[in-house]
């Protein structure tokens, strides 16, 4: 029998840790009967299977989806300790994250020392609370229900958020200096004058595009994003930063780069990006991943990338597994980059060399690739397949690039030399203006997107099982994996 190659082996064994998590945390093992029953179960194995040629390999494996398991099982044990819940608390917290502002009020993560624990406070917009300040608080804690299908509570305990902070009373009593502080306040500043530069809603629209986010969009603006599927574009995620440093990458190679050298500026700016949004954990994300997708495009070498990006979703997960079944983001980001990296080859490989139009084919193929792996995830969550998806990233994903050069030099400028920063913001306005128009017209469109009901989740299982063994047979068959 053939002997797996050991990146093979690398990658059976992050799917079965993953596996192993996700079990985890749908079902929970008592802790006193845990250890038990797993080693009742290696035994077994061992006892059934010692002298299989690949004994080793199951046992090596099995050990990975019990960590795995157990990693899942202790997690969700933890984030259900709610000990605290109706309880009326007062001290001294520390304002650790960019507080979000909605039309009326701001949402603010802070965090207690004593008991130390992360909670959500909804202040008044005008409160002016800045990252790094530090209060006075008293409130009482209390956990938010689910509401449509949605468990709230759990997404914020992706965010490491136990407890939402109801009637608040607070004081401001300082303001700490540190680099992730002094980032939050120039990040703010500069937001604040793109919409100083720039009217609504184009300004929510830019400062999406720099800083990450559809927060700052309205309501109606933001259901415009969602059935026109271009989302993507205002979300910090592994598909929009490679789909953007792809752009990026084909304007250097236009202008005379070499490709390894375009590819080593797209990363470059990647990196930027994320320093200048100030490190959060999506953009992180984001960037690892948009960054092992371009160094597949350099070395041509899909298979150690795809062990690459495994690994650092294990790693992600292994510090947070509630990532994997209650934030979508996550889910999104870490499946549209799988399929960047196993389907965008394929196009590449038969069509987009042949059909090179000012860099339409990249455009069109990324999406359809990044889309083929995430549909499932966007039908389960959101009910809503989109018509227009690929016709409106066609329309607007080439300009994208340019749009962000516009804003981010009005913002630079805004800081130097303010009628240079006027001229910027009006080229920015105008493409703006007119991304913004597309996804309204589309988005209008009697046939602009399907609902779709409940669906058995088995059939989402099929389609992944189908998708996931025609591309093994199609990269065994090209030798590539």
């Amino acid at each position: 029998m053939k002997k797996l190659h050991i990146s093979q082996t690398f990658l059976l064994v992050m799917v079965c840790f993953v596996a192993g998590i996700g079990l985890g945390l749908f079902f929970i093992l008592p802790t006193d009967y845990f250890f038990f029953i797993f080693v009742i179960l290696i035994l077994t194995v061992t006892v059934l299977f010692y002298r299989n040629v690949y004994f080793s390999l199951v046992i090596l494996l099995l050990i990975f989806f019990i960590i795995g398991f157990w990693r899942g099982n202790q997690v969700i044990n933890k984030t259900n300790e709610l000990s605290l819940i109706n309880t009326e608390i007062q001290g001294e917290v520390k304002v650790v994250d960019v507080p979000v502002r909605k039309s009326y009020y701001s949402l603010i993560i802070v965090k207690f020392q004593n008991p130390e624990i992360k909670v959500l406070v909804k202040a008044p917009r005008h409160s002016n609370l800045i990252y790094g300040d530090t209060l006075n608080l008293k409130c009482n804690l209390t956990v938010s229900e689910k509401f449509d299908d949605f468990d709230y509570r759990m997404y914020l305990a992706t965010k490491h958020i136990s407890y939402i902070c109801d009637q608040p009373e607070f004081e401001k009593i300082n303001h700490e200096k540190t680099i992730l502080s002094t980032l939050a306040d120039w990040r703010m500043e500069m937001e604040n004058n793109i919409n100083a530069l720039i009217p609504a809603p184009q300004a929510a629209l830019a400062n999406g595009l720099i800083f990450g986010g559809d927060d700052r969009l309205s309501n109606d603006l933001k259901n415009d994003f969602s059935r026109t599927g271009m989302t993507h574009i205002v979300a910090v995620s592994g598909y929009n930063v490679t789909v953007i440093a792809m752009v990026i990458m084909s304007v250097a190679i236009f202008l005379g780069a070499w490709r390894k050298q375009a590819v080593w500026w797209a990363i470059g700016a990647v990196l930027f990006f994320v320093a200048i949004i100030g490190f959060p954990a999506s953009g992180i994300r984001a960037a690892i991943m948009g960054s092992l997708v371009l160094v597949a495009v350099i070395y041509g070498r899909a298979g150690s990338v795809l062990g690459a990006i495994c690994f650092s979703g294990a790693v992600m997960l292994f510090f947070n597994p509630l990532l994997l079944r209650y934030d979508v983001g996550f889910q999104l980001s870490f499946l549209a980059t799988l399929g960047i990296i196993l389907i965008y080859p394929i196009f590449e490989n038969y069509l987009v060399s042949k059909f090179k139009v000012f860099g339409l084919a990249e455009i069109i193929f990324l999406t359809v690739s990044a889309q083929v792996f995430v549909l499932p995830i966007i039908i389960y969550n959101f009910h809503v397949f989109s018509n227009t998806f690929l016709l409106a990233n066609i329309l607007i994903l080439p300009i994208i690039p340019l749009t962000m050069f516009f804003v981010f030099f009005a913002m630079v400028f805004s800081f130097v030399f303010w009628p240079l920063a006027v001229l910027m913001a009006w080229c920015a306005y105008f493409l703006l203006f007119y991304e913004v128009w597309v996804v309204n017209f589309l988005a209008e469109q009697n046939w602009s997107c399907v609902v779709i009901g409940d669906v058995n989740v088995l059939w989402y299982v099929l389609y992944y099982v189908i998708l996931i063994e025609g591309l093994r047979i199609w990269w065994k068959r090209n030798l590539q994996l």
